[in-house]
């Protein structure tokens, strides 16, 4: 469950700087004029990239759109759990989009970012933390700047009923904002069938498949069942085709679409606090791990092999272009379970 966001710090004393205090005021406007949803059709032709590294001016004049993105796990489309997207346009005719993450979790999230960039290799969204220093700024005044503009995002709503007005004023009430990058050129596993693209493309020519293997070690290591399913060691069965993104590019007309890399989003450590269910989990993943170092496949246990065969029909159901002869369908499926086992050595390589 999503926890509360901190309070506001205490009243400052006379002998604090004012300016301190004026930071938390929430300020209000009836000046302003509210702002549609931001525009999501046709995201290959948005302006495909915001540095969002380099501090960004949040002024309302550049702001043309405001969403609040729906939770992986709700079914509720305003239920955003702390995540916006912010539709902009600066110096470019093209607007572009970009997300604001105001959650408990952002720690988590930048940690675990970090590790599979840097040590897993694997894509995952740029981001940057901006954070409010209660007893003095470090020396960029433009990150404070940032943090100001931030926290008055909710302000250029002016419909008292608009429910994103309500949301952005509680959930951006917080020390700290995640400031990510929103993935232009990434689908998710669940809206690939809606494009038009080869299997070979998929299979042979792009690395997604393969990285799907790694991500698996990656998400054991950090204990993320909200990704693939894995029989046996995480709960989560269905697995969330929201959270696995596929660098894509728009080539020709009619949704025509060629693969070029993974993206991983919304990894997290799940900490486990049971002594008895933290040594049941490390069994298991070691039973993992040390079927994958089988060289014939043949030779791995029954368990290892449905748990393989689990994630091949998952990328077959939602990637795979519909084949109708059954001798096809077995060189694909294979085809697939190869590029995986690749990938999960990879992965065990690098842990």
């Amino acid at each position: 469950m999503q926890s509360a966001p901190p309070p506001p710090p205490p009243s400052t004393s006379s002998s604090k700087p004012p300016s301190v205090k004026k930071n938390w005021k929430l300020s209000s406007s009836n000046n302003c004029t509210p702002f549609p949803p931001c525009n999501f059709t046709n995201l290959f032709q948005h302006n495909p990239f915001i540095n969002v590294n380099k501090p960004i001016d949040w002024n309302p004049s550049h702001i043309k759109g405001i969403s609040i993105l729906q939770g992986s796990n709700s079914n509720n489309n305003d239920d955003g759990h702390g995540v916006f997207a912010i539709e902009m346009q600066h110096d470019n005719p093209s607007s572009t989009l970009v997300v604001i993450k105001g959650t408990s979790s952002v720690a988590n999230e930048l940690f675990c970012s970090l590790l599979a960039r840097e040590e897993f290799m694997l894509l995952t969204p740029q981001q940057r933390l901006i954070e409010h220093h209660p007893f003095g700024w470090h020396p960029s005044s433009k990150t404070k700047r940032e943090w100001d503009q931030i926290r008055e995002i909710h302000t250029v709503i002016t419909n008292e009923t608009d429910v994103r007005k309500a949301r952005l004023q509680r959930d951006l009430n917080r020390y700290f904002f995640l400031v990510m990058e929103f993935v232009h050129d990434g689908l998710s596993l669940g809206k690939l069938l809606s494009y038009s693209y080869s299997n070979d493309d998929l299979l042979l020519h792009s690395n997604i498949v393969e990285e799907l293997g790694t991500m698996v070690i990656f998400d054991l290591l950090v204990n993320n069942c909200d990704r693939l399913p894995l029989k046996g060691i995480f709960e989560h069965q269905e697995g969330n085709l929201g959270n696995v993104l596929c660098q894509v590019v728009a080539s020709g007309e009619n949704n025509t679409i060629r693969f070029k890399r993974l993206i991983l989003i919304d990894q997290a450590v799940s900490v486990i606090v049971n002594d008895a269910q933290l040594l049941s989990y490390i069994a298991k993943v070691k039973s993992f791990a040390h079927n994958i170092r089988f060289s014939n496949y043949a030779e791995t246990s029954t368990l290892f092999q449905e748990q393989i065969d689990a994630i091949v029909e998952f990328v077959l159901v939602h990637t795979i272009v519909a084949v109708q002869a059954p001798e096809e369908k077995k060189a694909i499926s294979l085809q697939i379970r190869n590029k995986i086992l690749s990938g999960l050595k990879k992965g065990l390589d690098i842990v």
